[in-house]
């Protein structure tokens, strides 16, 4: 962090995090993606299908749980 904060030293927070979503929740949010086909081309119940597969490999009672982080750095720069 001294590239950033020089001779001074900053104050670091951990942001902890956990999301959950239903199968609902989950194909929403890829079908609204740009990449996802459109339910009228060929390929789409084999890209339903694909992904239906990979949420129930990981659901737990029909849930998935996603957990992250984010980390902010705070403080003034000191340089000599």
């Amino acid at each position: 962090m001294n590239y950033f904060y020089g001779d001074s030293t900053p104050s670091r927070f951990l942001f902890n995090q956990e999301h959950h979503e239903s199968w609902d929740e989950y194909w929403g949010a890829v079908i609204s993606n740009m990449e996802s086909p459109d339910e009228s081309e060929d390929w789409f119940v084999a890209f339903q299908d694909a992904h239906k597969q990979r949420f129930n490999d990981i659901a737990k009672d029909g849930v998935i749980s996603i957990k992250y982080s984010t980390e902010v750095w705070l403080g003034q720069p000191k340089y000599k």
